[in-house]
């Protein structure tokens, strides 16, 4: 059960917090589960604030990690979706337009789009 600093009856915040009284410490917080018997790992907040699903050590704000495929990310408002797969490079933008930016010592944005017949693709170094 989690409490709310604001005491009973009163609308707050209830905090899960990793911590010592040392004030010195750096703690991660790490969430498991249990899968077919055995513990899972599922999801781990460093100390720094980074956030890793499948990986017990986030190295970005948002770092993912899988061995069966990537992620969705889906806009609540108007249900578009991304869906990322590393393992083969595939991603796919629903109802919309692909806008991939690399950055190296040239810049290299792709835009690409398509409605239903026609595929319009603009590179530009």
């Amino acid at each position: 059960m989690l409490y709310a600093y604001e005491g009973e009856g009163s609308s707050g915040t209830a905090y899960l917090q990793a911590r010592d009284r040392s004030g010195t410490s750096s703690i991660n917080l790490q969430l498991r589960t249990q899968y077919n018997g055995s513990l899972v790992n599922a999801l781990r907040i460093s100390s720094s604030g980074n956030v890793g699903i499948g990986t017990s050590n986030p190295t970005s704000i948002l770092h993912v990690r899988s061995s069966s495929g990537g992620g969705i990310f889906e806009n609540s408002s108007n249900g578009r979706k991304i869906t990322i797969d590393p393992g083969s490079g595939f991603i796919d933008v629903e109802n919309s337009s692909l806008h991939i930016n690399r950055l190296s010592n040239r810049i290299v944005t792709l835009y690409a789009s398509c409605d239903a017949r026609i595929l319009s693709i603009l590179i530009s170094v």
